[in-house]
């Protein structure tokens, strides 16, 4: 079954602010007025809906809570933006010459991106992917936020019983740790956990959650350079590191896990399954197979970031040369792989 977008409907607390916002400053052509709110259009038909936030309780239901994102399209950007200096627009980001696009506020405050034409029907493959470390140094405010979705309280419920069942008693590596959430729950039951992440800013923010715990410490290093880490390891962790390794990279990524950890060190990643209709769609593949998404912040800011959903076979066949009890774990949301260097 195929959706298509029709109708945005844009919830205002002031109907004629608004209007005079997306009449006289965006252009919009006003169609008529129907009930509380006023129909406008854009110069490529799509039809936008003002309408005014009712009560709690007041119907219909989605135009309690405003909260709503999207792009206006212009010939010439900088013609845009002295236009819009020039009707004291609130800029949520600079625009710099040569920059196609740039961020704007609503009179509500909601987050528009004007871009220019030719840049909105750019290709994302003619990208090159964002650094991954200002992205999630960026994304720090926001983060935590994905494990409290209540849809997913299950999975990882269940993911923090199996980390906890394969680490305990281990002297843990941890890769990637982000904000700590995992370094917290291995923390719990293992030996000792050397945490590690390639951002000083991310690694203070995990150290402050573990706080006090005993065993544990931090470290800013690279996933792929841990031969120079001190310490001895007998397992590691790895939480949704594995998906943002491009496919030509991992061999060489897993061989130096592997050397670093050595025969009879237990491994636990695990990441995000692709979920349709509940995932960041994905952007486009390149020729390695790598999957991107384009991740956009709260403040406006897109990322793009290569983001892979290995199969179960690919998983298995991945290992297959160090290890023969690869267990693969699938929950609706999240994967799980699991194995004992040999």
């Amino acid at each position: 079954m195929k959706f298509s977008v029709g109708e945005i409907n844009v919830i205002v607390t002031d109907l004629e602010r608004s209007l005079r916002f997306y009449r006289d400053v965006l252009g919009f052509e006003v169609l008529g007025k129907e009930g509380d709110g006023y129909h406008l259009l854009s110069a490529d038909a799509q039809v936008l809906l003002l309408g005014v936030a009712k009560e709690e309780g007041g119907r219909p239901p989605y135009c309690v809570a405003p909260s709503i994102s999207f792009d206006v399209v212009v010939e010439n950007i900088a013609e845009a933006v002295r236009h819009l200096a020039e009707h004291d627009v609130d800029f949520e980001s600079r625009w710099r010459p040569g920059d196609e696009s740039v961020f704007i506020r609503d009179p509500d405050g909601l987050v528009l991106e004007v871009i220019q034409a030719d840049a909105a029907a750019a290709v994302d493959a003619d990208r090159g992917p964002d650094d991954i470390v200002e992205y999630y140094e960026r994304r720090l405010p926001e983060y935590d936020r994905i494990y409290e979705r209540p849809e997913r309280q299950k999975d990882l419920a269940a993911l923090r019983r199996l980390v906890r069942e394969k680490l305990a008693g281990q002297d843990v590596l941890e890769i990637a740790c982000g904000t700590g959430y995992w370094t917290d729950v291995a923390a719990a039951v293992a030996s000792s956990v050397v945490a590690t992440d390639l951002s000083p800013a991310l690694t203070e923010v995990a150290e402050l959650r573990v706080k006090g715990a005993d065993g544990v410490r931090f470290a800013v290093a690279d996933a792929y350079e841990m031969h120079h880490l001190e310490g001895s390891f007998t397992a590691a962790l790895g939480a949704f590191w594995w998906s943002h390794v491009p496919r030509q990279d991992l061999p060489v990524f897993l061989e130096s896990l592997h050397e670093r950890l050595g025969s009879g060190g237990h491994v636990v990643f695990f990441d995000n399954r692709y979920v349709e209709g509940e995932s960041t769609p994905l952007s486009h593949e390149d020729e390695h197979g790598n999957t991107y998404q384009v991740r956009r912040l709260e403040d406006g800011t897109e990322y793009l970031l290569v983001k892979n959903f290995p199969t179960e076979e690919e998983l298995r066949a991945a290992v297959a040369e160090a290890t023969d009890d690869a267990v693969v774990t699938l929950f609706r949301y999240y994967w799980c792989l699991s194995y004992e260097i040999r």
